[in-house]
């Protein structure tokens, strides 16, 4: 009965609240619907705002038209990184660093807890190189760019 009363309560929250609450910005389009709801109930009882957001595969950000601009904001969702990073607004719900944010930096870190400690982080000529054999190996960016699918590709198809 008491998370009722208090789901009931944020969802009555005061303009002057709105302003001062923190909105999360939820990409609503990843895991289970279900988890994804919840999450936004737990925060909503919290007292935080919460905004759903379907995010479209190469989109940007949607507009939302009820974040008001002075509002503190955290971004939540994979697809935001890379949407959010330059936007205006939703920039500073972003706790990233884009330079920070790759594979090279998380196996310098993890060390023997990462998957594929005998890979080797590498540029694209030097990859086409090694491959100019026929030989064939999974190659994805360093980054997170989506420069490209990460995949098994040979020399031509790199």
């Amino acid at each position: 009965m008491a998370g009722r009363r208090r789901t009931r309560q944020a969802a009555r929250m005061s303009t002057e609240n709105r302003e001062t609450a923190v909105h999360w910005v939820i990409q609503a389009n990843r895991g289970a619907a279900l988890d994804v709801e919840a999450m936004a109930e737990t925060l909503r009882a919290d007292g935080h705002v919460a905004h759903l957001l379907t995010l479209e595969k190469g989109a940007p950000a949607p507009e939302i038209p009820d974040l008001p601009d002075a509002a503190p904001i955290v971004c939540h969702g994979p697809g935001f990184l890379t949407r959010a990073y330059g936007h205006p607004r939703l920039g500073a719900g972003l706790f990233f660093d884009r330079d920070a944010f790759r594979w090279s930096t998380f196996r310098a870190f993890w060390g023997e807890a990462m998957l594929a400690t005998d890979a080797d982080v590498t540029t694209l000529e030097a990859a086409q190189k090694r491959l100019a054999d026929g030989a064939s190996a999974f190659i994805r960016p360093d980054a997170d760019s989506k420069a490209f699918d990460g995949g098994v590709y040979d020399a031509e198809g790199l």
